[in-house]
């Protein structure tokens, strides 16, 4: 590659991070790897000055944009956005919790596992009742009632204990 075009190619790469472009993005439209991109930037120190610059530059003026459309009322979603991201273990939305169901379900199939893939009755025993242990606590905390199917394995595990004694 001659010189003119890498001058060519490394401003293009600038005006796309000034534009906020990431960097995977803008050596791609230029043609380049990202390992490329990587090896020009430690071979020029001047350049990956230059991109860093624009790119900061870019990330400036859009959150000047977002200061000013929070200004205005009428603009509240512009706020909430920017508090989300900034301030994210205290604005952002929560994940999706489990229900009470999507809980019983998954306990009662470990119990279904449990009873099916261990062998040993004392761990079997061990096992069913740190389940049981976790249900009723999950389920507490949701404010339900305990897995019904935990509880019938767990009755069951206890009659087949009481007959081996």
């Amino acid at each position: 590659m001659s010189t003119e075009e890498l001058a060519e190619e490394k401003a293009t790469l600038r005006a796309m991070a000034a534009m906020g472009c990431d960097r995977e993005m803008a050596a791609k439209a230029v043609g380049w790897t990202i390992s490329q991109l990587r090896q020009v930037l430690r071979d020029d120190p001047e350049f990956a000055q230059a991109l860093l610059r624009a790119e900061g530059q870019a990330e400036f003026q859009r959150m000047r944009n977002l200061h000013s459309a929070t200004k205005d009322d009428k603009n509240w979603r512009a706020a909430t956005w920017w508090l989300e991201r900034r301030a994210q273990n205290r604005y952002a939305r929560r994940s999706r919790k489990l229900t009470t169901a999507e809980i019983q379900e998954l306990i009662d199939e470990l119990v279904d596992i449990v009873f099916a893939d261990v062998t040993r009755e004392a761990d079997r025993e061990r096992l069913v009742i740190s389940l049981a242990t976790l249900a009723l606590s999950l389920e507490h905390d949701a404010g339900g009632l305990p897995p019904e199917a935990l509880l019938v394995q767990e009755d069951k595990a206890t009659r087949e204990t009481e007959k081996s004694e």
